[in-house]
């Protein structure tokens, strides 16, 4: 008999310590159809090479999540940001997302790209269209009109 998938894992306020977070995500990397819908991790320490794992846990095509939080975690520095946003590039199921502190300009400007790079018609086409919700002291208003769009699609 099959165990029916975690809807939601609320982690939110743990301090794992680095090697803690690294298998716990690690697990999840192994094992993609096990990842939870909604996945709170507020406030639970995760920094540098941790979101790198979790940009690993995201990318993949058998990934579940739906929605991740993780306010008041370190600030994603602009190498981080760009390897989140690289993996939600082809990423069809995150609808929701809270970022973790204050996002530059140059991160919101990655975010744009991935929901609607205007290059051509094609990338416009295959940008992502699950995105419908950042949650961030600072969503930029040129943003909001495009994850409007993402909601009637």
């Amino acid at each position: 008999k099959r165990n029916p998938p975690v809807k939601e894992l609320d982690l939110s306020g743990n301090d794992a310590k680095l090697d803690g977070w690294r298998v716990f995500i690690n697990s999840f990397v192994s094992n993609p159809t096990k990842t939870p819908l909604d996945l709170h991790l507020r406030d639970c320490g995760i920094r540098g090479e941790l979101y790198r794992d979790l940009a690993r846990l995201v990318q993949l095509p058998t990934c579940s999540l739906e929605k991740l939080f993780l306010k008041g975690n370190a600030r994603l520095n602009s190498g981080r940001m760009n390897q989140i946003v690289d993996s939600l590039k082809f990423n069809a199921t995150l609808r929701e997302m809270s970022l973790p502190g204050v996002v530059t300009v140059g991160g919101w400007n990655r975010l744009l790209s991935l929901i609607c790079d205007e290059t051509d018609i094609c990338t416009t086409y295959s940008s992502n269209h699950s995105l419908l919700h950042f949650h961030s002291p600072t969503v930029p208003r040129e943003i909001i009109p495009y994850l409007e769009m993402n909601k009637i699609q």
